[in-house]
């Protein structure tokens, strides 16, 4: 069931064409006009910010999925259930990156453009596997800060492979460099265990 919930997921909200729009639809979609306050200037947007929104609801199920209880949850369950069968921390990982990073040719497709959606959303996930990797707390398992360690080793080499492709698009070119330097500056930082 938990192999199922999350393919389910992927192939609607993760999937490269999970989210698609009418561009005649975007265009009569009408803006919150509620200013931002936090500006310098009092800005009041003039169209619907529909990367914001989509980002919103990436966020929140990547936030959901890797959650500490959650990855606490699921190594405890290996020892729960008959061997082998247990829906991994490792298998999620593995499940995620495959499929949010596409593009860049992990699952061995070869590299391509990817386009503004999914570059937001693949920003969030190398975000959230970051923030597991490098959280403070001891409540963070082992295990799940190697699979994290290891998820991002595996990112930044793809990434490194893409970037030798010819045919990206100049966005997602900047954005693979950019993605690629983050992952291995935050790789090299020192690890500080919190108390």
């Amino acid at each position: 069931e938990q192999r199922a919930a999350v393919d389910m997921l992927i192939e609607e909200a993760f999937a490269e064409d999970a989210l698609t729009f009418d561009a005649e639809m975007l265009n009569k979609l009408a803006p919150a006009r509620h200013g931002d306050w936090s500006a310098p200037f009092f800005v009041v947007p003039l169209d619907f910010p529909v990367h914001e929104w989509v980002s919103v609801v990436h966020e929140a199920l990547l936030f959901n999925l890797t959650s500490m209880s959650r990855l606490q949850r699921m190594i405890d369950n290996e020892t729960r259930v008959p061997s082998g069968t247990a829906y991994t921390v490792a298998e999620l990982m593995t499940t995620l990156t495959d499929e949010i990073m596409a593009e860049t040719g992990i699952g061995g497709n070869g590299a391509r453009s990817a386009n503004s959606y999914r570059r937001n959303l693949q920003r969030l996930y190398i975000n959230q596997v970051s923030s597991v990797l490098n959280a403070g707390s001891t409540a963070v398992p082992e295990d799940v800060r190697s699979v994290a360690r290891y998820e991002l080793k595996r990112i930044s080499a793809q990434l490194g492979t893409a970037l030798g492709s010819t045919g990206l698009d100049m966005m997602s070119r900047a954005h693979y460099d950019e993605s690629k330097e983050r992952i291995d500056r935050m790789l090299e930082a020192p690890f500080i265990r919190g108390r």
